[in-house]
């Protein structure tokens, strides 16, 4: 298995109770080693690891094999699927690309998809799974999207959302109805109904907000 960090990656191997690791060879890179925050292995012995530059890199044998421009910023999830044979891609800039291997070698087929900040609150991908033809996909403002026929037309459905910043400050519930109100660090406030656990509306706000309450006709909210 493999581990990684800022200036670290390394492949372990298990023998017994005995755990060693050996530092994963950059040589092939003039040894320009940067920090990976995503993997996922492909096979026994071939690993893809998204790095904070914003490339993918295939590791073989130990040794980085080949390095590849793939997103605007970091590559914050790395998601191959056994059952439909695709490898996938999504970083900081919000898109979600195809890749195949060729070789030793990764080739971008296409951009699926790219969830923009007006679609998404933060668009930053850092979740990406696939279950037969629907898609699974979380952004940074803890969002939870599912993505059916994500091969085709995309229909984009969001199934939950929350305060994604900082801490959680303020919250109040309504007088007379299955209602609350939250706000917090991220700018936001929200409106939740209680026994339907999802969220009914929200708003960007300029500054942060430290406390948050219904008036007393349930009409009105203030926000501090």
């Amino acid at each position: 298995f493999f581990t990684s960090g800022s200036k670290h990656l390394k492949l372990w191997t298990i023998s017994g109770s005995l755990v060693s690791g050996r530092t994963v060879s950059w040589s092939s890179l003039n040894n320009k080693s940067e920090s990976v925050v995503s993997l996922e292995a492909l096979s026994n012995t071939i690993c893809v690891g998204g790095t904070w530059s914003g490339c993918l890199i295939v590791i073989s044998g130990g040794s980085i094999s080949s390095k590849s421009e793939a997103h605007k910023g970091p590559v914050f999830v790395v998601h191959y699927s056994k059952t439909n044979k695709k490898l996938l891609s999504g970083g900081k800039d919000g898109v979600i690309k195809e890749w195949m291997i060729e070789g030793s070698k990764l080739k971008c087929i296409k951009t699926l998809m790219s969830f923009e900040d007006s679609v998404s609150q933060v668009s930053a991908i850092r979740l990406i799974d696939i279950f037969e033809n629907r898609m699974l996909v979380g952004t940074r403002s803890s969002e939870l999207w599912v993505v059916d026929d994500w091969s085709g037309k995309q229909n984009k459905n969001k199934i939950l959302s929350g305060h994604f910043e900082g801490e959680l400050w303020g919250m109040s519930c309504h007088p007379s109805k299955p209602l609350f109100v939250t706000s917090g660090d991220d700018n936001r406030i929200k409106l939740w109904h209680a026994l339907e656990n999802k969220q009914l509306a929200e708003s960007i706000l300029t500054e942060k907000s430290r406390c948050v309450t219904f008036s007393y006709c349930g009409n009105y909210i203030a926000i501090v």
